[in-house]
């Protein structure tokens, strides 16, 4: 429409509340899968296809280097083209199908001998983490495109977590219990059951998804096409915004997927009990869904920054404490307390930090006259692919170094290993967050872009609809 008296959704209007509920479904499905590698595949590899451990730890870190430079690539390109179906939303289906795909395939155990399962585990590792790692592209240019409005994007967020909430707590509490009901005793033919079913609901959620979900607010492909890759690089260097968000969402995906990998270590030889990742998985739920439930207010009242800062230090206090933790019923009491501590305050920060990368995409918009909606996705997916291999690579090596021995009684150094990559190690990694000290995005000044940005958006409409008019005549 060219009357800029009508309301227009996105900006002055929310957008359907069923768009932003099934939207913010696609970072739970991108959770369960990125909750799989973290929490299993070390194992899956060492334990079930008998794969050599240092080995592990070096292709992890490996395909991250690939990821490194096909992933940037990826989001530059789909900052510069536009296809009739939409710029995001093909993209969101291909990507989306390829993960739920490559997820089965990297989860269904073979048998073609040491070198053989070796040689299949890196490829399907290759094209599931390639993948996983452009997801997040098309998802957070999406994000932009679909609403300029903070409180929309502050609902998606929420929504967003309560999903990722519900979708790690079935990997950390419910995809044990499960794999051995699927295997029927068999973790080989459990771990593929299990993921073939997830591969056919996950398909079934993004056909839906794109099906009901718009973009609003995309830049033409003429303009992008004036974009190169150094502009674009520039765009994410020369705004702070983005750079503080991307390292605190590596920041804390790195502390998770230490926390994750070693977990079951952890759990086995240290407290000799792997039925508290079930326990651990559940006390997680209740604190950080509340935590989320009361994030929008506690973020308006403390803003963005003061929330997150909150979280980093709260978190690497309790982080730390667990090192002084005994193996004993009491030291099993004092843990699920720090991990219900922490918990909470990461529900407090998460949803206000989901809303920083399209406050920083609305930033770059407003400064460089620019859209890298898809690039800052593709950096931030890459960073939290990352982060994944950096954590399952770093506990592969500390385990080579401390001799840890599988399915045996551990030595002292291995335990202390272990208790040092669940405690120590997450509080170091989680202190990259104090760069948010640098953040000072205020939801005034974001109005104030937003209402520059409009008014701009207006002005290019009606020269545009005059030019086409005069062509008429």
């Amino acid at each position: 429409a060219t009357d800029t008296t009508i309301p227009i959704v996105g900006i002055d209007k929310k957008i359907p509340f069923k768009e932003k509920l099934l939207f913010s479904l696609t970072p739970g499905l991108g959770t369960f899968y990125l909750a799989m590698i973290s929490t299993w595949l070390l194992f899956y590899y060492t334990d079930i296809l008998k794969i050599n451990d240092a080995f592990v730890g070096v292709m992890f870190v490996v395909v991250r280097v690939a990821d490194a430079i096909i992933t940037p690539i990826f989001g530059v390109y789909l900052d510069r083209q536009n296809t009739r179906w939409g710029k995001y939303k093909p993209w969101m289906l291909i990507i989306w199908a390829g993960m739920a795909v490559g997820g089965f395939l990297t989860f269904c155990p073979v048998n073609f001998g040491q070198l053989g399962n070796t040689i299949y585990a890196t490829v399907t590792y290759i094209i599931y983490s390639i993948f996983i790692s452009m997801n997040q592209a098309p998802t957070m240019g999406m994000t932009a495109s679909m609403t300029k409005r903070q409180d929309d994007r502050m609902t998606i967020s929420t929504q967003n977590f309560i999903w990722t909430v519900v979708f790690t707590l079935l990997v950390s509490a419910a995809s044990l219990p499960l794999i051995n009901l699927l295997g029927n005793g068999n973790q080989g033919d459990g771990f593929r059951n299990f993921m073939l079913i997830f591969m056919i609901i996950g398909i079934f959620l993004i056909l839906v998804i794109v099906k009901v979900i718009k973009e609003r607010f995309v830049f033409s492909s003429n303009e992008n096409q004036k974009l190169n890759v150094k502009a674009i690089w520039d765009s994410l260097i020369k705004n702070k915004y983005a750079m503080i968000a991307v390292l605190i969402n590596f920041s804390i995906n790195i502390f998770n997927g230490v926390r994750s990998a070693i977990g079951i270590y952890y759990y086995k030889y240290f407290f000799n009990d792997t039925n508290m990742m079930v326990i651990v998985g559940t006390l997680s739920l209740v604190p950080m869904l509340i935590g989320v439930f009361f994030s929008s207010v506690i973020t308006k009242k403390i803003g963005v920054k003061n929330n997150i800062l909150l979280m980093v230090i709260i978190t690497i206090v309790s982080s730390v404490a667990m090192f002084f933790i005994p193996a004993t019923a009491s030291g099993k009491i004092t843990f699920y307390a720090l991990y219900v501590l922490g918990g909470l305050f990461m529900g407090f920060a998460m949803p206000a930090q989901l809303t920083m990368i399209p406050l920083a995409i609305d930033y770059g918009e407003w400064k460089n006259k620019t859209s890298s909606g898809g690039f800052f996705g593709a950096i931030n997916g890459f960073t939290q692919t990352l982060a994944t291999a950096i954590s399952g690579g770093l506990i592969a090596a500390i385990l080579v170094i401390v001799n840890y021995v599988p399915n045996v009684t551990q030595s002292t150094n291995s335990l202390i290993g272990i208790k040092f990559m669940m405690s120590v190690l997450p509080a170091i990694v989680i202190s990259i967050g104090l760069v948010i000290f640098g953040w000072d995005m205020t939801d005034k000044k974001h109005q104030e872009i937003i209402e520059e940005l409009n008014k701009n958006r207006k002005s290019e409409s009606k020269d545009a609809q005059e030019i086409k008019n005069r062509i008429i005549s």
